[in-house]
């Protein structure tokens, strides 16, 4: 079943395996390519695994089959990014935004979306528009781990550091932040090579 593998997949990306949850998802996509969430853990486990061509080569599948899930976009952007394809990253952000538009649509009270909103208005420089995002979502769930994790990603993206280190922080405090893949994730490259950042992943700089 299709739904089966895309869970195992999830089990073994939380222990770090994450060989083995592209496997997974793979198969899961290549029985049923709009499997709810399938595409996403692929993308996530190939770019936990520095598979970044591998998730750039399939992101066309990926936004065909699952487009309407405004997550879906979040690995492939990533992977672009890091490859340094700036107008494919572009793209595919334009889409989430209009698919995370259409949501909020239907589901305004969706914080996660906001939070991705803010995200999108970092990248293209509306400040005022990402800040009022990230607030609002943090007021509205001030203890949601994936909202703190997104805000810190979009103070990134701001080069707002300070802003970005305490949110990473609670997280580390918490026990839940993980650190493979933020010290991938493009939207914290204003820290990687920050000294108070490497301290608290543990890590040496990235090449």
């Amino acid at each position: 079943l299709p739904g089966a593998l895309w869970a195992r997949a999830r089990i073994f990306y939380a222990q770090k395996d994450y060989e083995k949850a592209a496997r997974l998802a793979e198969q899961a996509v290549a029985l049923k390519p709009d499997c709810d969430g399938a595409y996403y853990m692929l993308g996530r486990a190939y770019f936990a695994n520095d598979k970044w061509e591998q998730a750039a080569a399939i992101a066309p599948r990926a936004v065909e089959a699952s487009g309407d899930d405004y997550n879906v976009y979040i690995p492939f952007v990533n992977a672009l990014s890091r490859l340094g394809r700036a107008e494919g990253a572009a793209e595919l952000r334009g889409m989430q935004q209009q698919t995370l538009r259409r949501h909020l649509e239907t589901v305004p009270e969706d914080v996660r979306a906001r939070i991705l909103r803010a995200s999108l208005f970092a990248t293209t420089g509306d400040k005022d528009q990402a800040v009022r995002e990230i607030r609002r979502a943090l007021e509205l769930r001030p203890d949601d781990t994936n909202i703190l994790y997104n805000a810190a990603c979009v103070y990134g993206v701001l080069e707002e550091k300070p802003e970005a280190l305490a949110l990473l922080r609670r997280l580390k405090d918490a026990g839940i932040l993980n650190v493979d893949w933020a010290r991938r994730d493009p939207d914290l490259a204003c820290l990687h090579q920050d000294p108070d950042f490497l301290a608290l992943i543990g890590s040496a700089p990235m090449a």
